[in-house]
């Protein structure tokens, strides 16, 4: 179990950490929206000027998809 809680939170930082170097980058071009709704779903990232949607952890939505079936 605890395997399990250490792996979710490094998950967590390093979505963390990717979404600031994102924004980082892109600072001034263009506006970026953490867990954005879009229709059903949540989505990581998504840039409205790009009309991009940017998903981090798919693996771990493809799951909780399956698990809330």
């Amino acid at each position: 179990m605890r395997s399990l809680i250490i792996l979710l939170i490094s998950r967590k930082q390093m979505e963390r950490r990717f979404g600031e170097i994102l924004k980082n980058s892109l600072e001034g071009i263009v506006y970026i929206y953490d867990k954005y709704r879009v229709d059903n779903y949540i989505v990581d990232f998504y840039i409205p000027q790009l009309e991009l949607v940017i998903e981090y952890d798919e693996k771990h939505h493809k799951k909780q998809i399956k698990d809330d079936n």
